[in-house]
């Protein structure tokens, strides 16, 4: 994690003397796309997210401009993309599926996929991939490999920045960086790190500051959530089917399921993005919504993390700011703090060790360094309730063992309720011992 590698990967791209390609991550490099996504909750917002492209309009580019009243007056260029090659690329990565469906009904696995999907419609001599797995479950995951080894045979060059545990078997050389230097080059196979086992960290936390925060923590409820017989439609989408689930104070669930099962969905319902929340019968902290509770109720008692926060949350705003943001439940920094909070901000990067980039812009900081500002941002009013989705995203393997080593110190023998979502098992904290999981198109909830 900042270590330099996606600085490298724009320096190849700026540089090489081929005909390159680097797959995007998300929309952003995609101005008319960006356009069309407008705010962070557009997804769940029937009517707004219509307003979005389907996924075959955005791979032919005939993306209609956001406020256009006269769709007659618009005039598209002609399709200049061979369908039957279009739908060879959508199948290769498994997202033939989706191809009617509005982009902004796709989870976040989904839509790397289509932007992957889109690269490869492009001609191309060297591919470049800046942590293509981010996101992805174990099965899609495996198809990406497939795919990448598939290429590499039929002689199409790849350089991707990846973790240790995702290199693919087509890959036959590394080159490690270490704080913007080179700390190995050479064979594969003779790279120290390649199954390297991991190692947990020591103790985060000084016991005296562990106890502190602990004894804190304000946990006046008896319950976080009830859902009874939850659906969520999108058009004829059922995201979700009958859902019954209860989530008691202080206990530790892990929500795991596969791409497009329905977990943001889900997660939305309880930081109440999602307004379908009051057509269902959900109850948060013993109360059931839509009975006078207002959003910022529900939100001052629980720290939030998702892909999703982090793709909108604004781009100029200092790290600084963006923790202390969270102080207030919000997408940026709006008034001035006091001294309390200031001091309250700068000890919750210290604890993350993310002091040093206080005075960096969002847009300044690699992938995980964004990620661990937005997670000092869900700490920073030590809530009883920690909703973490997918936190570890972008995070480097030393990265992710001392983000869960922190999450278990934190949460393990507390009061604390704790939602985490991932699809690296390895992630969970030891102290989850609740899981909720997709199985046979149902979500099931089980106890350790």
């Amino acid at each position: 994690m900042g270590s330099g590698k996606s600085s490298l990967i724009e320096l190849v791209r700026q540089k090489a003397l081929v005909k390159t390609r680097l797959a995007a991550n998300d929309y952003r490099q995609y101005w008319q796309l960006s356009r069309a996504l407008q705010y962070y909750q557009q997804r769940f917002n029937s009517s707004d997210a219509e307003l979005a492209p389907s996924v075959l309009d955005f791979l032919n580019d005939q993306i209609i401009p956001v406020g256009t009243s006269n769709l007659a007056s618009v005039t598209l260029s002609p399709l200049s993309l061979d369908q039957d090659f279009l739908e060879e690329k959508a199948r290769l990565l498994q997202i033939e599926h989706l191809l009617d469906r509005r982009i902004t009904s796709l989870s976040n696995g989904e839509t790397r996929r289509m932007l992957l999907c889109k690269t490869l419609l492009e001609e191309m001599d060297l591919l470049l991939l800046d942590m293509p797995f981010i996101g992805l479950d174990e099965v899609s995951r495996g198809v990406l490999h497939s795919i990448l080894n598939l290429f590499n045979t039929e002689g199409l060059s790849i350089v991707m920045a990846t973790s240790p545990q995702e290199i693919p078997a087509c890959v036959s050389h590394v080159l490690e960086l270490g704080d913007g230097e080179m700390v190995y080059q050479g064979n594969k196979l003779g790279w120290p790190k390649l199954n390297q086992n991991t190692v947990s960290s020591a103790e985060i936390l000084d016991p005296e500051k562990r106890q502190k925060l602990n004894a804190a923590i304000n946990a006046d409820f008896n319950s976080f959530v009830k859902m009874k017989d939850v659906k969520v439609r999108y058009g004829q989408k059922q995201v979700l089917e009958s859902v019954n689930w209860q989530v008691n104070t202080g206990e530790k669930w892990a929500i795991l399921g596969p791409n497009g099962s329905g977990k943001s969905t889900l997660i939305s319902l309880l930081t109440a993005d999602n307004p379908q929340r009051f057509a269902n019968d959900i109850h948060l902290f013993g109360q059931k919504i839509g009975t006078g509770e207002s959003i910022w109720d529900i939100r001052k008692r629980m720290g939030f993390v998702s892909p999703e926060l982090q793709l909108y949350f604004p781009r100029h705003y200092s790290a600084w700011a963006v923790v202390a943001s969270g102080l207030f439940d919000a997408g940026g920094l709006y008034r001035e703090l006091t001294k309390d909070q200031e001091q309250q901000a700068l000890e919750i990067m210290d604890l993350l060790k993310i002091t040093d980039l206080r005075t960096r812009k969002m847009y300044e900081l690699s992938n995980g360094q964004q990620r661990l500002a937005l997670l000092a941002r869900a700490l920073i009013k030590n809530p009883p309730v920690l909703i973490l989705d997918e936190p570890c995203q972008g995070l480097d393997e030393t990265g992710i063992n001392f983000f869960r080593e922190l999450v278990q110190e934190l949460c393990a023998d507390t009061p604390r309720t704790l939602i985490y979502t991932t699809h690296y098992p390895a992630e969970i904290p030891a102290c989850v011992d609740h899981f909720l999981t997709w199985e046979d198109g149902k979500w099931l909830a089980s106890k350790k």
